[in-house]
């Protein structure tokens, strides 16, 4: 019984366990762009809104949440 319990821990724990990654700089990139790399790496993607900035293009990144080289767990597909 003990084996068993034991064993079921480690597959639950391996289906709870993801994987960090590295979030990566997506900054001045288009959102056609950043969305590519951005789900390459396993995240989600999602436009939360837009601003007009002097320093950037009509239609690229200009802040990101997460911030680049932050760690954070990879989407969940089971």
């Amino acid at each position: 019984m003990v084996t068993s319990v034991f064993v079921g821990y480690l597959k639950l724990r391996d289906f709870f366990d993801v994987a960090e990654v590295v979030v990566p700089n997506v900054l001045g990139m288009s959102e056609e762009k950043a969305r590519e790399v951005i789900e390459n790496e396993g995240l989600n993607f999602e436009v939360e809104g837009t601003a007009k900035n002097s320093e950037f293009q009509p239609g690229e990144v200009i802040r990101q949440n997460p911030e680049e080289k932050s760690k954070v767990k990879k989407r969940i597909h089971h």
